[in-house]
């Protein structure tokens, strides 16, 4: 009896050790999860114009973009998110001229809370490609995932955490493409996720 039980628990064991994924490829999975949340449309929220009070806190020196056009300094995209589920918002502010771009698409990116009638600033980050908040929250905001272009085929990503009073950078990690050989095609659309620096125990985060 001794021996079966034994002999039962050596070969269970490897089983057993086998059916449990390693941890870095459990975060890999969740950063995918996490990109593909943040990529849906209503991750951005709802266009508006740019309110006039942020305006005066963001807008251009004219004397810092790269083209004179007019209204240069102004081109600015904004949108409305709930944020928190009483429906709390926020305003995202994204730069979409030279003033605030670079030659790889990257801009400035800021986001605003409304407190008190004011318009309080609460992220400000640059080379920003693309941005998506996620259903996770912490301290009762979304989280935040924003993308940076490095090239057609790899994307630097960062994942922002409300701390109470702002976002802050939490992690990130590279997405890459695979290429198909002797072409210049991506060869599928799921990207591998490579140097995540995002930990699995913020899997239960709120």
């Amino acid at each position: 009896m001794y021996f079966s039980l034994k002999a039962l628990c050596f070969f269970a064991f490897p089983i057993i050790f086998l059916g449990q994924a390693p941890s870095s490829e459990n975060d890999d999975l969740k950063a995918m999860r996490v990109s593909q949340e943040a990529r849906n449309a209503e991750a951005k929220g709802t266009r508006l114009q740019v309110p006039g009070a942020i305006l005066a806190q963001v807008e251009a020196n004219p004397e810092n973009c790269t083209f004179s056009d007019p209204g240069e300094s102004k081109k600015l995209d904004a949108y409305r998110v709930a944020v928190t589920p009483k429906g709390r918002f926020v305003i995202v502010v994204w730069g979409r001229s030279s003033c605030y771009c670079g030659a790889t698409g990257n801009c400035d990116f800021w986001i605003f809370r409304k407190a008190n009638g004011k318009y309080i600033r609460i992220l400000e980050t640059h080379s920003v490609r693309d941005y998506g908040f996620v259903s996770n929250q912490t301290n009762g905001y979304r989280d935040l995932v924003v993308w940076s272009h490095g090239s057609a085929y790899q994307s630097s990503v960062r994942l922002f955490h409300f701390d109470g009073e702002q976002y802050d950078l939490s992690c990130g990690w590279e997405e890459e493409y695979e290429i198909t050989e002797g072409t210049n095609a991506v060869a599928n659309d799921k990207p591998a996720i490579v140097d995540n620096s995002c930990q699995q125990k913020d899997s239960g985060r709120k």
